[in-house]
């Protein structure tokens, strides 16, 4: 059921504020090596994310990532359902 809460948490930042999100995940990339940059690295280039410009103002880039936190919720209350039903 946690999951379903960080997931539901986490979607709902990428919804109302695509651009804080961008920001983090940019900045997280660039400061960290080995796997979490190969992963940031990955992720930005899956949603067309320039990291050498401003992607925080793109709207096609703030777009995808509000998807991306609909997708996100939608896992979310369904792990969060699961896990209820579980429970009961």
């Amino acid at each position: 059921m946690l999951a379903g809460f960080v997931l539901i948490a986490c979607g709902f930042l990428n919804i109302f504020a695509p651009s804080l999100m961008t920001r983090w995940q940019v900045q997280s990339t660039a400061k960290h090596g080995g796997s979490r940059h190969a992963v940031g690295s990955a992720f930005q280039r899956l949603l067309g994310i320039d990291s050498t410009t401003d992607p925080w103002d793109d709207g096609g880039v703030k777009s995808k990532v509000r998807l991306l936190g609909l997708v996100m919720s939608v896992i979310g209350l369904g792990a969060l359902i699961v896990g209820l039903l579980q429970l009961s």
